[in-house]
């Protein structure tokens, strides 16, 4: 591999072209919109082109990455790829690889990371997940990554569903939690480093124990009734969106764990 393609500029494709890029490979970014794809990659150091979506040049990529959201993959492969030749992969983790299947060569190559745009990750070791049509493609994507990522792993459609749904859970809800926690520590004119060092012991008894629920404390653990009903009434009048959160939340622990006086 020499030469990537990039269909789809957002988080993902940006940092995508930043890890290649640094690794000496030549990247290309195919986007609608030229000009707004060159503002939001202004800050990203690293050399790379960017084209119209319909320029010959994605032709003589030797893989091209669908780095769109997940509902445009499809359209994608069908109305800018035709005729294409190398390999087309999708990095969704919930998008089967058989949308990819009008292709000779084509797979799923799924990075099991949280991506913002313009932020460099401050963990920049994680797994990267691979499913091919054929062997052939499946041991030459694998042999390419290893070069990149340290872990490289094969995962079908199916098992690469119930890891993104974990990754939704362990990134994109927690994260939804952080700031309901920021916005009552806000009220009572407290920093949101507040919560940080509550946040950081339980991040640390997460990984040094193969059972979270070991570790879980508050009201629902030690059926403290009392204290969840009173939480439960100041949010229905106070924060109505929280109050059905904190109440199925609540119901979750209770069903997995047995009670405790912690």
């Amino acid at each position: 591999m020499k030469t990537i393609g990039f269909i789809g500029a957002g988080n993902v494709c940006w940092h995508l072209v930043k890890i290649f890029s640094e690794k000496g490979f030549d990247c290309q970014i195919f986007s609608r919109n030229p000009e707004k794809t060159k503002k939001n990659f202004a800050d990203l150091s690293t050399s790379f082109t960017i084209f119209s979506i319909d320029d010959r040049a994605l032709k003589n990529c030797d893989i091209v990455f669908i780095t769109a959201g997940d509902s445009q993959i499809e359209s994608i492969a069908k109305q800018n790829l035709s005729g294409y030749t190398g390999i087309v992969v999708h990095s969704s983790g919930a998008t089967s690889m058989n949308v990819l299947s009008q292709f000779s060569q084509y797979a799923v190559v799924y990075p099991f990371q949280t991506f913002n745009m313009g932020m460099p990750l401050s963990a920049t070791e994680f797994p990267v997940f691979i499913e091919a049509n054929s062997e052939a493609t499946r041991n030459t994507l694998q042999e390419w990554l290893e070069q990149i990522f340290t872990t490289v792993k094969h995962l079908d459609s199916e098992s690469r569903k119930k890891l993104h749904i974990s990754g939704v859970m362990a990134n994109n809800f927690v994260n939804a939690l952080f700031n309901a926690a920021n916005q009552l520590v806000k009220e009572i004119d407290l920093p949101k480093e507040t919560i940080k060092p509550l946040v950081q012991e339980t991040m640390t008894k997460y990984f040094t124990d193969a059972s979270a629920w070991s570790h879980q404390t508050g009201p629902a653990k030690r059926r403290d009734y009392n204290t969840i009903g009173d939480h439960v009434n100041f949010l229905r009048v106070e924060q109505p969106s929280l109050e059905e959160i904190y109440s199925t939340l609540t119901r979750f622990i209770l069903n997995n764990t047995e009670a405790s006086n912690d």
